[in-house]
């Protein structure tokens, strides 16, 4: 389990293509170039709303990314009829690879399994982000509302009214949680667990849970070796 202090905010070496988008077309064609060009590459979101559609975006690269919007007006939605974002390294064995996410509003994201916005299966880093009403909404598999992953840094984000079988907002494991908010999240499965977070190595450092809610067990967090420092529960039921 790593030390909570050792997020990797801000240290992605990043020398590859720049990328400016300013819709949804023009954002899954950087996807795919950044893919294939086999350098560490960043894109740019310019204000507005990017619809999914019915068709998960979807970055498979052994190759760092970070997506990042130009301000606090930039919105991907899922539409409620898809997930948003899916990250995996491509065919490479290597899951050494970051994708860094940040100043970006994910929405109304949903899927049948897990993360109902973000499926990552790389090293994740989410700064500066908000998520709400997304969900994951299988009654067995269905983890992580807004993000399911392995090795999940998160950091000054809002995650609000998300829903899934466990983990109504965040689920996976090795997750790092910093100064963010969690409220009216829920985990409603047959045997729902963490009604905000549920996984194992979870760390929580200066973050809010409040009004969440898990039909079985753990209405803010539940799982396996959890560290939580100066942080506030409040009107947490299961």
């Amino acid at each position: 389990m790593k030390l909570l202090f050792s997020f990797l905010f801000a240290t992605i070496a990043l020398f590859g293509a720049e990328f400016s988008v300013t819709n949804i077309s023009e954002l899954r064609q950087a996807l795919k170039d950044a893919e294939n060009n086999n350098e560490s590459d960043t894109i740019s979101l310019k204000s507005g709303l990017y619809l999914v559609d019915g068709e998960q975006l979807e970055y498979n690269s052994s190759e760092n990314l970070e997506i990042v919007g130009v301000d606090d007006n930039v919105t991907l939605s899922g539409g409620n009829s898809s997930r948003i974002l899916y990250i995996d390294s491509g065919n490479s064995n290597d899951v050494n690879s970051i994708v860094k996410i940040s100043n970006l509003t994910f929405v109304d994201g949903n899927s049948s399994d897990n993360g109902g916005a973000i499926y990552s299966k790389v090293n994740l880093i989410i700064q500066d982000c908000n998520f709400s009403n997304n969900s994951a909404s299988d009654d067995w598999n269905g983890e992580g509302g807004a993000v399911y992953g392995y090795n999940v840094q998160i950091e000054n984000s809002t995650f609000s009214n998300n829903s899934a079988n466990s983990g109504g907002a965040v689920s996976g494991s090795d997750i790092q949680i910093a100064n963010s908010t969690f409220s009216n999240n829920s985990a409603s499965g047959s045997y729902a667990k963490g009604g905000a977070v549920f996984g194992s190595d979870i760390q929580i450092v200066d973050s809010n849970f409040s009004n969440n809610s898990a039909k079985h067990s753990g209405g803010a967090v539940s799982g396996g070796v959890i560290t939580i420092t100066n942080s506030t529960f409040s009107n947490n039921s299961a």
